[in-house]
């Protein structure tokens, strides 16, 4: 049985060159049947990150919180966004995931995000789209808004709704609801 601590120390990952994380401080902690990630800080697509939580093994039980202020722009740079995407704007992420490592249905995503000057581009929708401002839900396994502007080219949309089971769905490869 593997047990111990590792403590991460100014630790840096990078992604072609572009750094993904840095400055990374924290512990991880193994113990005979739990991984806890303690107050892991650091900085994340060139805004600050926390996460904290435990990995239960053989159950293979999962909690994690996470807070986070991703600068958009380092997305499309760090090659996560899809090809021929462009992004940009500022993101918060104040959540919590819990359920089954392994079991897409189980996993809950529960907390709030916002974004601030979201600006979204790709090739296939032919106009830019922009949000000034928006915050979202996750609760119960939806992610919900309401009254969002959304402005595609020159037109304006006002929108409220409701996507269901994003994690899950896209953890098990399948299409959204909304």
């Amino acid at each position: 049985v593997l047990s111990g601590r590792v403590v991460l120390s100014d630790v840096g990952i990078r992604m072609g060159g572009v750094p993904l994380l840095h400055g990374v401080n924290g512990m991880i902690r193994v113990g005979a049947d739990t991984v806890g990630l303690d107050s892991i800080r650091g900085s994340f697509a060139e805004g600050p990150f926390m996460v904290a939580g435990r990995f239960q093994r053989g159950s293979g039980a999962l909690a994690v919180a996470l807070r986070a202020t991703p600068d958009l722009d380092a997305l499309p740079r760090l090659g996560l966004t899809p090809a021929g995407s462009e992004l940009a704007g500022d993101a918060d992420l104040d959540v919590s995931v819990t359920g089954i490592l392994g079991d897409p249905e189980s996993m809950e995503v529960a907390g709030v995000a916002g974004v601030r000057g979201l600006q979204v581009g790709h090739d296939r929708v032919g106009v830019p789209l922009y949000v000034p401002a928006a915050s979202f839900q996750l609760v119960e396994g939806e992610l919900r808004w309401s009254e969002l502007t959304l402005l595609a080219g020159e037109e304006s949309l006002l929108t409220s709704g409701r996507w269901s089971a994003p994690l899950a769905g896209w953890l098990a490869g399948r299409a959204p609801r909304v």
